[in-house]
């Protein structure tokens, strides 16, 4: 099976006109869309819209209503799309949001020293307490997540995939009612914060 998460009225207005009808289980902050096949997993491919299928996990809230439909082809070119968009081009050191030029770079090597899942969980969790501020403070813990995200990369030769894994705390934070102006900024001043303090005096 998979599962679109879908965490805001603007989510759900988005699933409406672009998914076909499925089986739908209600959620706190919006509703489960569930599909019979499955494909990649991935959070926030759009504003308020995670992907839980291969190698994710949703919980469970009941068997929902309506009749179960195929997995459409929209969720993975959806997918595909989004991480098309978020590969940094050759040579362009570590991806993050504002940066001083060339201050991520490391000497002469490349690549990002954690797996996969290392970063999946990291940003997991990192979401799920921006999520968390419902009604106050998302917008600083947006910060401090960002924060300490991007400190794991600091030793990393580089590139790291620090551009998705922001715009994807964006979208955390918006689907919480965050401006995306000010969780943008929060992201960046975190990411920055958390370069100036890995860098020697």
């Amino acid at each position: 099976m998979t599962v679109v998460d879908l965490d805001s009225p603007a989510a759900l207005d988005w699933a409406r006109t672009t998914l076909p009808a499925t089986r739908t289980v209600p959620t706190t902050r919006g509703q489960h869309w569930i599909y019979r096949g499955t494909c990649d997993s991935a959070n926030a491919v759009q504003p308020g819209v995670d992907i839980k299928s291969h190698s994710q996990y949703a919980r469970w809230l009941g068997p929902g209503t309506g009749p179960l439909a195929d997995l459409p082809a929209a969720i993975p070119a959806l997918l595909h799309q989004g991480r098309k968009e978020a590969t940094p081009p050759p040579g362009a050191g570590v991806a993050s949001s504002p940066r001083p030029a060339g201050s991520w770079a490391a000497e002469a090597a490349a690549g990002c020293r954690h797996t996969p899942g290392y970063l999946h969980t990291g940003l997991e969790r990192g979401m799920r307490k921006i999520r968390a501020c419902a009604e106050s403070g998302a917008g600083s813990q947006t910060f401090g997540v960002a924060r300490f995200l991007a400190a794991q990369h600091t030793r990393c030769p580089g590139p790291c995939p620090l551009d998705e894994i922001g715009a994807q705390l964006v979208a955390a934070a918006g689907s919480v009612g965050v401006p995306t102006e000010y969780a943008e900024r929060a992201v960046a001043n975190g990411f920055a914060r958390a370069l100036s303090a890995a860098m020697p005096a």
